[in-house]
């Protein structure tokens, strides 16, 4: 498979072939330039928290799912540094907000959508008649 992105010094790119395409993984053959890259709080957090493989293939597998390439992939498994998220895991209240979020814009009015979620809350929302209407 050819690939451009070039792994730094002292690193090296393995791919996971899973069923829907490869994934790249940085491996780190030199502690030093791995400590190098990363930095000392970065290393610790490494070490402390989850394994760098996890990490990359975690990336990979957003980014494949995306519809992204490897290279694309690869390039911000490199920019990853540990302890900088750039979003978060979805959590059922995320979910619960974006939703929110995108009813109002369909409806245009914040409102109504404050005032359901309300009643709901409140339980005064039927959900089996809601059930009924959303299967």
């Amino acid at each position: 498979m050819p690939f451009g992105t070039v792994a730094p010094q002292g690193a090296k790119w393995e791919f996971i072939e899973k069923e829907n395409g490869k994934y790249p993984i940085l491996v780190w053959t030199d502690t030093a330039a791995a400590l190098d890259h990363y930095g000392e709080d970065g290393v610790n957090k490494l070490i402390n928290v989850v394994t760098l493989r996890t990490i990359c293939l975690g990336i990979a597998t957003r980014y494949n799912k995306a519809g992204k390439s490897p290279e694309e992939a690869a390039q911000s498994i490199l920019a990853y540094r540990p302890g900088q998220r750039k979003g978060g895991t979805r959590t059922p209240k995320t979910r619960l907000r974006a939703a929110a979020d995108a009813a109002v814009e369909a409806t245009g009015d914040s409102a109504i959508v404050t005032e359901f979620l309300r009643k709901m809350a409140a339980g005064e929302v039927d959900m089996a008649a809601l059930a009924g209407v959303l299967n």
